[in-house]
């Protein structure tokens, strides 16, 4: 965290909040949404617009706002986006700070408007969520590989067992002639 810091403060910071929307872009992408970024003039205080189809088949929209900066976010920012929420009707607006935080005043207009604050602890979170989801897309390849592995030891087992059982009525059929081996069958199926 604070080497984070220290090389936000070491470099351009336009270019540092170009680099922190282009990493929480593809964070959002990797948890599985579509991500859209507006361009760097004219934003209208969105900077990432990102969709998704939910679990009960509803369209989420989340318009999210960068910042990177060494002082907390104020409420300028909050009032900006949700100025640009009237323009992406039900949408959630949403200003994203890892590096330096919120005012009260952000905060306490945020809370009134249902404005979301990303902060250190909610990004970090999104890259636990990549990374959880990886670890079950791991899991899931290795335990289906297992299972085919398991299909093909099977399959080995049952052409064996079919080879030994045919081996067995050949080598009787050679020993014994067919015609006995014919009536055993029968007799077996008399049985059962």
């Amino acid at each position: 965290y604070r080497r984070q810091r220290q090389m936000c403060k070491e470099t351009d910071p336009q270019q540092a909040g170009y680099k922190f929307e282009e990493e929480l872009a593809e964070l959002i992408e990797l948890n599985g949404y579509d991500v859209i970024k507006t361009g760097k003039s004219n934003d209208g205080g969105v900077d990432i617009i990102a969709t998704k189809i939910d679990e009960v088949g509803q369209k989420v929209t989340y318009i999210i706002q960068c910042k990177k900066q060494s002082n907390p976010v104020d409420r300028t920012v909050v009032d900006s986006i949700l100025g640009a929420q009237k323009r992406y009707q039900g949408s959630i607006a949403v200003v994203a700070s890892a590096y330096s935080g919120f005012t009260r005043g952000a905060q306490e207009v945020a809370e009134k408007f249902g404005v979301r604050l990303w902060g250190e602890s909610e990004i970090e979170n999104l890259k636990r969520n990549v990374t959880r989801k990886r670890n079950i897309t791991h899991r899931r390849s290795i335990n289906e590989k297992n299972v085919e592995h398991a299909d093909a030891r099977k399959s080995s087992r049952k052409f064996v067992g079919y080879f030994i059982i045919l081996a067995i009525i050949l080598a009787c059929a050679y020993f014994f002639g067919t015609e006995q081996i014919h009536n055993y069958v029968m007799n077996l199926e008399d049985q059962i």
